[in-house]
């Protein structure tokens, strides 16, 4: 897994090797999710909690290129998150507030990296599994994976840390 997300953050790999890199996570985090019962996901996702890890980490990394590598990541595996309802409870909240970060970031890359283009759409898609789950985000989760950007890991939470980011946003851009 290692070697593969190396493959899709490398400056030196071609955009087929990284598309190839980033199908090859999700067919395995695919298999993962199908050789484990959900009892396992919900109570210890080793797998999938290394691979959002890593995710999260590479996210706010300061080169684009790792940025760019984890949002291509996100953005292939999007599904197979959308559709596991405990990898979905436990990772989602978490993974959004990263990437929006991740986002912020971007805009100091040119736009020939990509980054800012799949951040967009990475935070689009786990905005869309937030929006269509709001039942599942509104209490907090023992589980949920949501330290440091968010402490109860609800969904009014998020919402504060939305607009805190859109406030300052327009702070810096009014500057």
């Amino acid at each position: 897994m290692e070697v593969l997300i190396e493959s899709v953050c490398s400056d030196s790999e071609t955009p087929l090797v990284r598309d190839a890199a980033s199908y090859s996570i999700k067919e395995f985090l695919d298999w993962t999710i199908k050789q484990s019962p959900d009892s396992i996901l919900w109570e210890n996702a080793a797998v999938p909690d290394f691979l959002f890890q890593k995710l999260r980490a590479l996210a706010t990394h300061p080169s684009a290129k790792q940025r760019l590598g984890a949002a291509m990541i996100c953005n292939t595996i999007y599904r197979s998150l959308r559709n596991c309802e405990p990898l979905k409870s436990l990772f989602t909240l978490d993974l959004f507030a990263h990437f929006l970060v991740s986002l912020s970031m971007a805009d100091k890359d040119g736009t020939e990296v990509g980054t800012q283009e799949q951040c967009e759409l990475a935070v689009c898609n786990l905005g869309r599994i937030v929006y269509n789950n709001k039942n599942i985000f509104s209490v907090p989760h023992p589980q949920r994976r949501t330290a440091p950007l968010l402490f109860k890991g609800t969904i009014s939470e998020l919402n504060e840390l939305l607009m805190r980011h859109v406030f300052s946003e327009h702070v810096r851009t009014r500057r």
